[in-house]
């Protein structure tokens, strides 16, 4: 069996969390982000910048060389990301001014 090449494992978003391999859930993540901080307006890039350094950049330059982006292992009580982002966009949708 052949290996798939990096680009077709990249194009196909393997190296993201499977929550953050739709465009339109990674745009909710970022916008989320800057109601969870609420300082938004101290942040020195927009949520659409944030997001595509991220994800367009920083994610993939990890992953060719492999590294992912993964949920970490530690056996503590961390905060379900589907319930913040559904709480967080609740807000933005609120207030569209961020």
């Amino acid at each position: 069996m052949t290996k798939p090449t990096f680009h077709s494992w990249r194009e196909d978003g393997k190296h993201l969390p499977t929550f953050l391999r739709d465009f339109h859930d990674q745009k909710d993540l970022f916008k989320s982000m800057m109601v969870y901080f609420d300082n938004s307006e101290d942040c020195p890039v927009s949520w659409v910048d944030g997001h595509v350094y991220t994800i367009d950049w920083f994610l993939w330059f990890m992953a060719a060389h492999g590294y992912k982006l993964q949920k970490a292992r530690a056996d503590v009580e961390f905060l379900d990301i589907d319930t913040t982002i559904k709480s967080c966009m609740d807000k933005w949708k609120g207030n569209t001014k961020l």
